[in-house]
């Protein structure tokens, strides 16, 4: 009897084979993580904000090997950065725009952190210090009082010698505390004349005020009389340029103290610098 074939087994059914997964922003089909047609990333954008504040931090603070190879060339050699940038060698740079904000923010922390010491170690002292002066009664108090204050003041220009702009401020106190000294003793010195010689008393000098003043045309500066005009600005531009200076004057007059403008050319810093980035870059 002739053997028989075995019974075969009926074929399974395979799975109907899936899908391919498509961009849900444009719908072309997805390799991998990121659509190849629109950049869109698969996985969700909606983060928690630790994440995206991460993120943030990361990009504009994001200090690795770039950093070095940028910053030095930048600081030595700034035409070769920017014959690598448009030689298409990039991603070994950091962007100029990332190293703009990186930069700006250090030197904003920086210029703002010497100006507050500088205010304290110096306008405040002189402040007091000239207030003493202005009361003593004697030529050797007056010595006595401005050879303590500018010792006080020495000691704090040491303390200060690494901080940018704060020395600055220091030898403009001294030089403040040596004249108001001076216009003391000279006052001093009138008073006990007129007393020898059975004269009235002469008046006392006015105490200094800070202000805001420079030559013109050979004369002080005035909004009215004597205004600053730029011939190649239009007459608005600078009738509205001397009512903001002498707006910034009354301000230094009546606060007698240079930080109220201080504050506010700080306080515009940021936008300015912002404005002016792409008008350099068009000048270059």
């Amino acid at each position: 009897m002739p053997a028989t074939d075995a019974p075969t087994a009926a074929p399974q059914s395979m799975p109907p084979p899936a899908s391919p997964r498509r961009c849900e922003n444009c719908g072309a089909p997805l390799y991998g993580e990121h659509c190849h047609a629109c950049g869109q990333p698969t996985k969700g954008l909606v983060r928690h904000f630790s994440s995206v504040l991460g993120d943030f931090f990361d990009t504009v603070f994001n200090i690795d090997s770039r950093v070095l190879r940028t910053l030095g060339p930048l600081l030595t050699r700034p035409g070769f950065l920017s014959l690598e940038y448009f030689a298409g060698r990039r991603v070994r740079y950091v962007t100029p725009m990332r190293l703009f904000l990186f930069l700006s923010l250090l030197a904003f922390f920086a210029i703002q952190g010497s100006i507050e010491v500088t205010d304290q170690n110096a306008n405040s002292e002189v402040t007091s210090d000239n207030e003493a002066i202005d009361k003593a009664m004697t030529v050797e108090q007056v010595k006595v009082i401005t050879d303590g204050a500018l010792e006080q003041l020495v000691l704090a220009r040491k303390e200060v010698a690494n901080i940018p702009g704060a020395v600055a401020g220091i030898d403009l106190a001294q030089d403040k505390i040596k004249q108001r000294a001076e216009e003391r003793i000279a006052y001093l010195k009138a008073l006990d004349a007129a007393k020898a010689a059975g004269k009235p008393a002469p008046p006392a000098p006015e105490s200094a005020r800070e202000t805001l003043n420079f030559p013109i045309k050979g004369k002080s500066w005035d909004p009215v009389t004597n205004p600053v005009a730029f011939t190649w600005l239009p007459d608005v531009a600078n009738a509205s340029l001397n009512r903001r200076m002498g707006h910034a004057r009354e301000v230094l007059e009546s606060s007698n103290s240079e930080k109220p403008l201080i504050d506010a050319m700080f306080n515009v810093l940021p936008q300015t610098l912002i404005i002016l980035m792409p008008l350099f870059a068009l000048m270059l």
